[in-house]
């Protein structure tokens, strides 16, 4: 049946493991409640979903990019994500409290999620849980500026000022609908002529240009959220490329 719906439907894998995970799910409530006898949905196996091709910007490009977006509301949005390697979630969900500008860091404590009656938090998507990372200068400066931009936001909607708490909000107060934000991502993309990658790449080249720099890949890991540092390892690894400087000290140390 997957097949079919893979081949004549033109459905995704990453769609068919959806519509596999609703079937099963479906009928696992039915056999607790003993209106079927077995899951047949367990029996089957859904498509394996592709890895997401990974493009990450040099830092001469993100630098280029940060540069253009600076004047655009979702500034800080982007800003978090590139320095801090939040997801888009968590970026949006940011609340002041969770901002502490005497030790320059942010506890990542929570993630936008899109609920059946409006806006909701939940928990960061991360077995690590709350994390807390250290902020740049020009992030911790770029907040300290968004506190300005907040206050005449307030100033101008009057008694429409929904105050949500939240870092980044719209011109009433309310939370950033990521959906919207996406459509300005890709639109600013566009118009900045930049190589296109997507909004969660700029967490990919957050991570990729730290291990450049050789910061230990367990820093990076716990900045990420990552249960374990094999994960961060795993998934950048690429980012090492050909190891000549091992090979250097190996025969350093043997020759």
């Amino acid at each position: 049946m997957y097949e079919k719906l893979r081949l004549d439907g033109g459905l995704s894998p990453q769609s068919i493991n959806h519509i596999h995970k609703v079937l099963h799910d479906g009928l696992a409530t039915a056999v607790r409640h003993e209106t079927l006898s077995r899951n047949v949905a367990a029996l089957v196996k859904p498509p394996k979903i592709p890895k997401a091709k990974t493009n990450v910007w040099t830092d001469e490009e993100l630098m280029k990019f940060l540069e253009y977006a600076k004047p655009y509301r979702y500034y800080m949005i982007i800003l978090l994500a590139a320095t801090c390697g939040l997801r888009r979630g968590e970026a949006i969900a940011l609340r002041w409290e969770d901002v502490d500008f005497t030790k320059g860091t942010i506890k990542v404590a929570q993630s936008y999620v899109r609920g059946e009656k409006g806006h909701a938090f939940q928990e960061p998507k991360t077995k690590a849980g709350i994390r807390t990372i250290a902020l740049p200068q020009m992030t911790i400066d770029a907040l300290k500026h968004q506190k300005v931009l907040q206050a005449k936001d307030k100033l101008a909607a009057g008694v429409k000022y929904t105050d949500h708490g939240l870092v980044s909000q719209t011109k009433n107060g309310l939370p950033i609908n990521p959906y919207y934000f996406e459509s300005r991502w890709l639109d600013m993309l566009r118009k900045s002529g930049m190589k296109c990658i997507r909004f969660h790449d700029l967490r990919h080249t957050h991570a990729s240009l730290l291990l450049l720099q050789n910061v230990h890949p367990k820093i990076v890991s716990e900045r990420l959220g990552h249960s374990s540092v094999g994960i961060t390892l795993d998934r950048y690894s690429h980012t090492y490329g050909v190891d000549y400087k091992a090979a250097e000290e190996i025969n350093r140390l043997i020759h």
